[in-house]
């Protein structure tokens, strides 16, 4: 059992560290959309905040990706385990995002729902 629980915070840290390198190339890049799902998240990262012109962000299995010749539902590229995020407000930080997908997440006994985004008039 020890030996199960060892192997599992591993996982959990080795998807952590895929999030973080992820983070660290749409910063570098200044990318408006980013693909964090099945990360093996369990909450959202600190860094992620400091991505303030971020406007797309998954969390999912699944995204919706607008760009021209692929429009349509795309599987995540990340090869972790799902997310089991339990709290989103945070998100609220980023206030240029507009597209939030936790599509197919087994993230969640967050309740899509209950998160809203304030929109900012201009």
């Amino acid at each position: 059992m020890r030996e199960r629980i060892f192997i599992v915070f591993q996982q959990n840290l080795l998807m952590s560290e895929l999030a973080l390198q992820l983070i660290r190339e749409a910063k570098e890049n200044r990318l408006l959309q980013l693909d964090l799902g099945d990360c093996g998240l369990t909450e959202l990262p600190k860094e992620l905040f400091e991505l303030e012109w971020l406007e797309q962000l998954n969390l999912g299995e699944y995204y919706f990706s607008l760009e021209k010749g692929n429009i349509g539902w795309i599987e995540s590229s990340n090869s972790g385990g799902f997310n089991k995020i339990n709290s989103l407000d945070k998100l609220q930080q980023l206030k240029l995002l507009n597209s939030l997908s936790i599509q197919g997440a087994n993230n969640t006994t967050y309740e899509e729902r209950r998160f809203k985004f304030q929109m900012q008039q201009s």
